[in-house]
């Protein structure tokens, strides 16, 4: 794994001289956006002189009036931003990827598959939604891996069938991570946050994956006052879950400072942590050569890379059959 000295080096190399540019660039976006605001404040005056009929008889006219003014100008500053959004991602966030391993590769529109989301169980069978972006994948040493930002929303008829207690209300937000286990399973583990409506969990999964799911009791007090285990299969799980994955995963999960959830489907873990963030935007509001924010990027992408290591999935305890 590349350390912070690595990517200070980097940073002073490769990234600045680029980052020079990107300043000119965020520069005059500002002065477009602080010459535009005036325009778009006049824009939604004359959008609400004609929309005074239906303001005066639908009763709402101060929230029509005040969702006007602030999606006129955001809507501007948008189309501002967007040339630049793309630009700072097809070249500082891919070289910095690259940076950390040769092996990755970043497309920013794209996003993990939606087929590989619901089969992974860590989601209602159908959602009513899905949208994601910045998609990251490739190996890191012998190990596949996939990951993006996604955001799902739930049908009201799901609400009541959500797996586990991380996702609450009716959207998921975060990022999810998929990478291979090298080993056929023979059934479904499900490690989910703790929750003292497990029987009710259980249940739901039952009924919406697979009747055959249990709960699973395992011997470490600690992993089990974090998380609760359901599994297709009670001797694979105990295979797959030894003391020192266990661990690993407590630890990964203190790390992230979140409520992850994780299925072990198909030869893949998979990973869901709900983080309301987005990742890899440029900051506007301050200057593009700072390094502050390029640290965030680079300790973000770590964190997701770096379940490989954390998991230790590049040392090959099983083979596939």
């Amino acid at each position: 794994m590349k350390t912070l000295e690595d990517l200070t080096e980097y940073y002073q190399k490769v990234l600045l001289p680029l980052l020079s540019n990107f300043e000119e660039d965020r520069r005059t976006l500002q002065r477009k956006n602080r010459i535009y605001t005036p325009i778009a404040g006049l824009a939604g005056f004359l959008l609400l002189y004609f929309l005074l009929p239906y303001i005066a008889r639908s009763g709402r006219g101060l929230i029509i009036i005040l969702s006007v003014y602030a999606a006129v100008p955001t809507i501007i500053f948008h189309n501002l931003s967007k040339k630049y959004r793309n630009s700072f991602k097809h070249t500082i966030i891919k070289k910095l990827i690259h940076f950390i391993s040769p092996q990755l590769y970043y497309y920013p529109e794209r996003s993990i598959s939606r087929q590989k989301l619901a089969s992974s169980g860590l989601f209602p069978p159908e959602f009513e939604d899905y949208s994601g972006d910045d998609l990251v994948k490739g190996t890191i040493e012998k190990t596949t891996i996939e990951l993006s930002e996604v955001h799902l929303t739930f049908r009201p008829s799901d609400f009541d069938v959500l797996l586990t207690s991380a996702y609450k209300g009716k959207d998921f937000n975060g990022l999810f991570i998929s990478a291979d286990f090298h080993k056929h399973f023979k059934g479904n583990t499900f490690v989910l946050p703790k929750s003292n409506k497990f029987e009710k969990a259980l249940k739901k999964m039952q009924a919406k994956i697979d009747p055959s799911i249990q709960f699973v009791q395992l011997d470490d007090p600690v992993f089990n006052e974090t998380f609760m285990v359901f599994a297709t299969d009670q001797i694979e799980a105990r295979y797959i879950l030894s003391p020192n994955m266990m661990e690993r995963l407590y630890r990964f999960k203190e790390k992230t400072e979140f409520n992850i959830s994780v299925s072990f489907v198909n030869s893949q873990v998979n990973i869901a942590i709900p983080v309301n963030k987005l990742f890899f935007e440029p900051h506007y509001t301050v200057t593009a050569i700072d390094f502050e924010p390029i640290q965030e990027y680079f300790e973000d992408i770590q964190l997701a890379v770096g379940i490989v290591e954390d998991l230790n999935l590049n040392t090959r305890i099983w083979s596939k059959e």
